[in-house]
C-alpha cells in the first residue's frame, strides 16, 4: 500500500488562518475607504455595507492575533503578551460599537432624526464616549506591543511588522476623521503590513508577498477612486436614500429657493419656494410621478426631517453657525437632479 503523506494539522490550520489574515487585511482599508464622510448617510445602504464589511475583520482579528502569537509566547516575551491581551480586548469592544453602527444607528436615524443631529453617529454620548476612544487607544497601545513581541520571535518579516507599528499612529487619527486623506492613509498602511505578514505565513515565499501587496494596492485603489466618483456624482445632496438619483428634463425641471428668517419669539421659519413641483404628501415612498414628491431637510448636514408643505419651523439651535439644507425629492424619496446636480440650497445662519 502507498502511505499518503499529509501536512499536519497545526501546519494545514496556519496556511488557512493566513489565508483567512490576508483576507480580513484587505477588508479594513477598503471599509474604511468606502465609509460616508458624514453621520448624515447612516440610513443609506452605503453607511450599512461598510459597517458590515468592518464587523468581519473585527470579529476574526482577536483569534488571528492568537494565530500569531501563541506559537511565539516564549518568544514575543512580557510586550508579545500584555499587547496581545490589551489588542484583543480592545477589539472585542469596538466590535461592539461597529456592531451598534451597523444594525441599530441606521434605525435611530430613521425613527429619531433630531437625536442624530445633536449626536451625530453617537461616539460621544454617555458611555460610548469613554469606551471608544479608550478602546481605539487600547488596541493601537496593544498592536504595538504585540508587534514588538513578534518582532523579537524572530520568524515574522521585520518591515512588515514596522509597517504595521507605523499605521497605528495614521489609524488612530483616521478614528475621528472618516472619509479624509488621513483616514485612508493610515488602514492602507496598516492593510499592506498585515497583508505581508499573512502571505509570509501562509507561503513563506516572497513572490506570494508581492502578490499580496499588488492586490491590496489594487484594491485599494479602484474602492477608492469609486467612492470618490460616487461622491462628486451625488453634488452632496443630502437626502435619505443617498444611492438613488432621478434625472429631470432642464426644460421641466423643479426649481428651489429657501428663506430662511428668525421667528419673532424663538427658533427659525424656513420657507420653500418652488416652481414646476407639488408637494404630495399622500404618495410618499410610493413610485416616482413626474412633477411631484416633497423635500428633504437637514441641519449641520445631519438629516433632521421630510418637508411635505413650502413651511418648516425650526425649533431652538444652540449659538453659533449653521446650515440649513433642503434638497428636492421624488416620492421614492430619489433626489431629484439637473445636468447631474441635486436641486438643493443651502442657507448659512448665526445664532447668538
Amino acid at each position: 500500500m502507498t502511505e499518503v503523506q499529509t501536512k499536519p494539522i497545526s501546519s494545514a490550520i496556519q496556511s488557512w488562518g493566513a489565508l483567512v489574515y490576508i483576507v480580513c487585511s484587505i477588508l479594513v482599508p477598503v471599509g474604511y475607504m468606502l465609509h460616508p464622510a458624514t453621520a448624515d448617510h447612516m440610513h443609506s445602504s452605503r453607511w450599512e455595507m461598510t459597517h458590515g464589511i468592518l464587523l468581519v475583520p473585527l470579529a476574526v482579528f482577536p483569534l488571528l492575533l492568537g494565530m500569531l502569537y501563541v506559537p511565539r509566547m516564549n518568544r514575543a516575551g512580557w510586550a508579545g503578551f500584555i499587547g496581545f491581551l490589551l489588542a484583543s480586548i480592545s477589539l472585542i469592544f469596538i466590535f461592539g460599537l461597529d456592531y451598534i453602527e451597523t444594525f441599530f444607528n441606521p434605525v435611530l436615524a430613521l425613527e429619531e432624526p433630531d437625536w442624530v443631529v445633536r449626536h451625530g453617529a453617537g461616539e460621544t454620548v454617555g458611555l460610548i464616549a469613554i469606551v471608544f476612544p479608550l478602546s481605539a487607544l487600547g488596541f493601537g497601545i496593544g498592536f504595538i506591543l504585540l508587534c514588538l513581541g513578534l518582532r523579537r520571535a524572530g520568524d515574522i518579516p521585520s518591515v512588515a511588522l514596522w509597517i504595521c507599528i507605523i499605521s497605528v499612529f495614521p489609524m488612530l487619527a483616521g478614528a475621528y476623521f472618516p472619509a479624509t486623506f488621513i483616514g485612508y492613509v493610515g488602514p492602507a498602511i496598516f492593510g499592506l503590513g498585515n497583508i505581508w505578514i499573512g502571505a509570509s505565513l501562509w507561503s513563506g515565499r516572497p513572490g506570494a508577498v508581492f502578490i499580496a501587496v499588488g492586490v491590496t494596492v489594487a484594491v485599494s485603489i479602484a474602492v477608492f477612486l469609486q467612492t470618490n466618483e460616487g461622491s462628486h456624482a451625488s453634488g452632496g445632496s443630502l437626502h435619505v436614500h443617498q444611492d438613488m438619483e432621478i434625472a429631470v428634463n432642464p426644460k421641466s425641471a423643479p426649481t428651489l429657493d429657501l428663506i430662511v428668517q428668525p421667528d419673532s419669539m424663538d427658533g427659525w421659519n424656513v420657507e420653500l419656494k418652488t416652481t414646476n413641483f407639488r408637494f404630495a404628501p399622500e404618495n410618499a415612498s410610493k413610485k416616482h410621478e413626474s412633477g411631484e414628491g416633497h423635500a428633504h431637510l437637514a441641519i449641520d448636514g445631519y438629516p433632521k426631517t421630510r418637508l411635505y408643505g413650502p413651511w418648516y419651523f425650526i425649533p431652538h439651535l444652540p449659538p453659533g453657525e449653521h446650515t440649513i439644507s433642503v434638497s428636492l425629492n421624488a416620492n421614492s424619496h430619489a433626489t431629484l437632479t439637473v445636468n447631474g446636480k441635486p436641486v438643493a440650497v443651502h442657507k448659512t445662519i448665526q445664532v447668538q
